[in-house]
């Protein structure tokens, strides 16, 4: 307090009084019929210090109320990636953490729609385009001596019923793979265990057109 409790170093920019500074005063204004609110006097003194534990219990109720809110967590964090499976990367940034999580929390309560949306929204943010369902007239379904498919899907349903758009943006090929791994685990915990899905490249020159990638991911280079 060199230069006073409320001096001018280190300025404060953006206007309004501190929180400290609003409970001093209405602490001062409580104790005025009884003590002296004089600066100088023991009673501001000791109102000032009253005011400073009472900021920093603000401050810690603030940071415990975040601690269940998967996007604003932070000691909590890693015990709730334990708790859901998920195992973070070295290289994952907090945010990257909070929205897998995020994400994987939506998921939780059903796997319609909109939960699919909603949950590939959390964790791709603005990389997030939309979800695109195939319409119903167009799906198709092969029953083994009714309406067989090719050899080793003469039992399946339509692969593409749904279609997550992504958009790369300004992410690097590495943090583009990864972030595209991170929603393949998010997809198959969404998916019944008779169900599968595919990575599916837009052509740059054509958008209806493209490719689905393989396991080495190498058609992302062109190959």
């Amino acid at each position: 307090m060199g230069f006073g409790p409320y001096g001018g170093f280190p300025r404060r920019f953006g206007g309004g009084k501190s929180v400290k500074q609003i409970i001093h005063e209405d602490l001062l204004k409580f104790y005025k019929p009884i003590f002296t609110d004089d600066p100088e006097q023991l009673p501001w003194v000791e109102s000032y210090a009253e005011a400073s534990i009472l900021q920093n219990v603000q401050i810690c109720a603030n940071r415990l109320r975040k601690q269940l809110q998967p996007r604003k967590m932070l000691e909590n964090l890693p015990v709730w990636e334990e708790a859901t499976g998920l195992r973070p990367s070295p290289r994952d940034s907090r945010r990257d953490r909070q929205a897998e999580l995020a994400a994987k929390m939506r998921g939780f309560g059903n796997n319609a729609e909109p939960d699919i949306r909603d949950a590939c929204q959390e964790l791709l943010g603005e990389n997030f385009v939309d979800v695109h369902y195939v319409a119903d007239d167009e799906e198709i379904t092969y029953i083994p001596g009714f309406n067989p498919g090719p050899p080793g899907l003469e039992w399946s349903a339509n692969r593409c019923v749904a279609r997550v758009e992504v958009r790369k943006g300004t992410l690097t090929a590495t943090q583009f793979d990864r972030l595209i791994g991170k929603l393949c685990r998010l997809l198959s915990d969404f998916l019944p265990s008779w169900m599968s899905w595919e990575w599916f490249l837009h052509s740059t020159n054509d958008p209806d057109k493209g490719f689905i990638l393989d396991v080495s991911l190498l058609d992302e280079t062109g190959l």
